[in-house]
């Protein structure tokens, strides 16, 4: 797309002024959603850890937040 038109059509704000939201989902079971501050290492982890039991496979995007957790549980 030509630059002034992209600067006519795209107007949105990106990332700004939009909270972060991860759900946890188990299967057959219920759902949990949790507000978090950013999406960092040191604010996900302690939430999955939280809600997840040790040795459960979890199943997640290829964020780099989630980087680590493979001590305590498995990551497919």
């Amino acid at each position: 797309m030509h630059i002034s038109k992209r600067q006519r059509r795209i107007t949105g704000t990106g990332g700004k002024d939009k909270a972060a939201v991860m759900g946890i989902l188990e299967r057959g079971g219920e759902v949990r959603t949790v507000v978090v501050g950013s999406r960092r290492r040191n604010v996900l982890q302690p939430e999955v850890k939280k809600h997840v039991e040790a040795g459960a496979a979890l199943y997640t995007d290829a964020l780099l937040s989630y980087n680590g957790l493979r001590v305590t549980m498995r990551i497919r």
